[in-house]
């Protein structure tokens, strides 16, 4: 979950894909992108999409792992 950053009322977590939390549709569009591009440039570790430990976490393998959950995208806001 991308939003491993928090959860929804305290439930499940939030939608990885949408970074930014947005909540007017649609959810996912550019500006998530954007936010994942520069939570991965700052060496954010919620970032790390595809969960690795072995350094570098934060590679090549989140940007696939992050553009293969925006396409399968959210089931709302």
């Amino acid at each position: 979950a991308f939003i491993v950053r928090g959860t929804v009322g305290g439930g499940a977590p939030a939608c990885y894909p949408n970074c930014d939390a947005s909540t007017t549709a649609p959810c996912l569009n550019v500006l998530d992108f954007g936010c994942f591009l520069n939570k991965f440039s700052a060496g954010d570790t919620t970032a790390n999409c595809d969960h690795s430990t072995v350094p570098p976490v934060l590679n090549v393998l989140d940007f696939g792992c992050y553009l293969n959950a925006f396409a399968a995208g959210c089931s709302g806001c």
